[in-house]
């Protein structure tokens, strides 16, 4: 299993479940990214940085940060997917044991 810091993206509920099980797992938190937070202008959320919307990833070499996918997901909606597929596209890691995506 990677070491890797892991940015956490989106900042609702299910980024919550999956920030604890991050945290309980023993895995680095280095920020979260979400676009709610980076307007109202939060430095912090739930103890860790708030790096900005999801274009602050950019500033991470992908081969030294691992995403995890913290936006959930309601029936019919693809927002979840094409978050997961926009950043797999770029070789950024989001590990399949945390990441589950329908297709």
């Amino acid at each position: 299993m990677s070491q890797r810091p892991v940015i956490l993206l989106g900042a609702g509920g299910h980024a919550k479940v999956v920030m604890d099980l991050l945290m309980g797992s023993g895995r680095k938190v280095i920020g979260v990214c979400d676009p709610n937070l980076a307007r109202q202008g939060t430095g912090v959320w739930r103890g860790v940085a708030t790096l900005g919307d999801d274009s602050a990833i950019h500033q991470y070499a992908p081969e030294l940060v691992e995403l995890a996918n913290g936006m959930g997901s309601l029936p019919g909606s693809q927002s979840r997917k094409r978050l997961h597929l926009a950043f797999r596209n770029k070789a950024i890691a989001l590990p399949p044991w945390y990441i589950r995506v329908r297709c």
